[in-house]
């Protein structure tokens, strides 16, 4: 077993062999060490016969790679940046980026993490995955479904909010985003760095109810999980 104090001087040696004047507060990068790795996932959280709109959850993996067990108390903080790329004629009207941040609380996964200590225990290969989900929603509020346009699902009628009536239900077309995430997984360990991960998404519009079983039709097909676009896209 390895605490972070151990890896913080190994961290610092790598940085005298490379030439680099750092210490254990800077970034710590795959080129410089092989200690740990990021990943970031990413996928549109709802279901096919949900009348809500649904999330973007974003999971980040923490991976120990060496051969030994990380032992130490666990800062467990971060950030996580999404970024919509709008169509030209959205450009410069609203803030297009959401930031939320991560805490301890964002935990999905993790084998050995006590949380009344906050002492994580990472064995080889062991992860750590932290969760968060965003509603769409700017940093300035602007909800993005607003300025998305919509393709139908011409096999699955639904009922409007507020209006009644039938309509095939909606789906956006592909939006893309970009992914920048940091995580501080011990408190003497650098921060974690990953960047530009790129995500496509269709979102399925909110609306009041499936109609197809009163209307005496076949049931609304099921979307491929995660992902509206199936339902109109063949």
């Amino acid at each position: 077993m390895v605490t972070i104090k151990k890896i913080g001087f190994l961290v610092t040696t790598l940085c005298s062999i490379v030439a680099f004047a750092c210490n254990e507060t800077l970034p710590l990068r795959e080129d410089l060490s092989n200690l740990v790795t990021i990943k970031v996932r990413s996928l549109y959280y709802t279901t096919s016969h949900s009348i809500l709109t649904g999330a973007i959850r974003t999971l980040i993996t923490v991976t120990n790679n060496t051969d030994e067990t990380l032992d130490d108390v666990a800062a467990m903080t971060g950030t996580v940046e999404i970024t919509w790329t709008p169509r030209k004629e959205e450009e410069g009207l609203f803030n297009h980026t959401r930031t939320l941040k991560l805490t301890s609380n964002d935990i999905f996964f993790a084998k050995n993490f006590n949380r009344t200590t906050k002492r994580l225990t990472l064995d080889p290969g062991d992860s750590v995955v932290m969760y968060i989900d965003w509603n769409l929603k700017t940093n300035d509020s602007t909800y993005i479904l607003d300025y998305c346009s919509a393709q139908f699902d011409n096999q699955c009628f639904v009922s409007l909010l507020g209006v009644g009536g039938r309509v095939p239900r909606r789906i956006s077309l592909r939006q893309n985003f970009l992914v920048k995430a940091d995580i501080k997984l011990f408190d003497r360990l650098a921060v974690l760095y990953i960047q530009n991960v790129r995500l496509s998404h269709c979102f399925m519009f909110q609306h009041g109810g499936e109609l197809n079983k009163a209307l005496g039709l076949p049931d609304c097909v099921d979307f491929i999980k995660f992902d509206p676009c199936s339902a109109v896209e063949h």
